[in-house]
């Protein structure tokens, strides 16, 4: 038991610092959601059926890490007198497997795959047979969970979540002599399978409603040269201060003017007019070096190969008014100013070829 607990801190620590440095550091209370669920719980060893219905809050710590709390209550099977018979709360550690092993985007995936695993504490309100007894229990819970991430800033999700609880029925003997009470025994667990509905809340400070990615990073070779740089000013340092003759100049400023390129593009995934939180930062860079007194074009495309010519319209479209929307309403610009057409395979130089937006400066 102790083994498997410190091998559980082990992997939970490795995920943790798996993202330390591509996702920009969340506050407490970003990446927090808030569901419900309903689904039906039954002992391994028995055929009772009882439904049962919870909510449950939750936080991301990182893309692949986070916790949740979450209460259930379990209802009576039909002919019992009961309405409750059990109550649950757990607390339970969330493993993103699928962006610990395919590494984060910037966005959720339409479809994820969890590890959750918790503690929890649960009390009957009427005898069963396998407690016979009305009390207190602890127990452990192994789930897998589904996620499916819906809309386009993939605020909200569905998820299906089976596993099995084990309980801790300890003390007064079963009334059946063939249930034995105890932790992780199939006699004293139940195999539960929720579905359920969770709202991801939003964050005005990135305007995301999950993880953001850091807009710069630092490669070994970025490092190694200010290292040689710091060592050889070092170097100058210790040899001593130099003679140097006075001279008077004259000072003259001089304006030096900020290179930008008269086109850029906004890249978009296959079918979706979504504009990841990375691609926006370029976008906004490119908007704010832009003179106000300029026009700007935007022309929406898309990749005449897939898809038909009406499908391809209005994604071309869509992703033309959503360059459109951010350079009004998050750059401030005059709507008037920013034109939007569309045209199949505009291709900016790049891999993603037609699946983009290119924006133009007009004088």
């Amino acid at each position: 038991m102790k083994r498997f607990f410190t091998f559980a801190a082990l992997m939970i620590a490795t995920a943790s610092v798996s993202f330390a440095q591509t996702v920009q550091q969340p506050k407490f209370f970003e990446n927090m959601y808030l569901g419900i669920n309903g689904g039906i719980q039954t002992p391994l060893e028995s055929s009772h059926i009882h439904p049962l219905a919870g909510l449950e809050l939750g936080k991301d710590i990182t893309p692949v890490v986070g916790f949740s709390v979450d209460g259930n209550l379990i209802f009576k099977e039909s002919g019992q007198d009961d309405a409750i018979q059990r109550f649950s709360l757990g607390v339970n550690t969330k493993i993103n497997l699928s962006n610990w092993i395919g590494s984060y985007k910037g966005y959720p995936r339409r479809v994820e795959v969890l590890l959750v695993p918790g503690v929890g504490w649960g009390h009957n309100y009427r005898d069963l047979t396998y407690t016979n007894s009305s009390k207190d229990y602890f127990s452990f819970n192994t789930f897998a969970q589904i996620n499916f991430n819906l809309g386009q800033k993939r605020a909200w999700v569905i998820n299906i979540k089976p596993g099995v609880v084990w309980n801790d029925f300890s003390g007064k003997p079963a009334a059946d002599s063939n249930i034995r009470n105890g932790m992780f025994r199939s006699s004293s667990a139940d195999f539960r399978i929720t579905a359920g509905v969770a709202y991801r809340f939003g964050s005005k400070r990135t305007g995301s409603h999950n993880f953001v990615l850091c807009p710069y990073s630092v490669t070994k070779a970025d490092y190694d040269k200010v290292v040689t740089e710091r060592d050889a000013l070092q170097a100058e340092i210790n040899k001593g201060p130099k003679i140097v003759e006075k001279e008077v100049i004259k000072e003259k400023k001089v304006e030096v003017p900020v290179y930008m390129p008269a086109k850029s593009f906004v890249t978009f995934s296959i079918g979706s007019a979504f504009i990841t939180p990375v691609e926006k930062i370029k976008l906004k860079q490119w908007v704010n070096n832009v003179p106000a007194e300029n026009s700007i074009t935007v022309i929406g495309s898309a990749d005449s190969k897939t898809g038909s010519k009406a499908t391809n319209d209005k994604l071309s479209q869509k992703r033309a008014e959503a360059v459109r929307k951010v350079i009004v309403g998050e750059c401030g610009r005059d709507e008037s100013k920013v034109n939007i057409s569309t045209q199949m395979d505009v291709n900016p130089e790049l891999n993603a070829a037609s699946r983009a937006a290119v924006i133009e400066v007009i004088k």
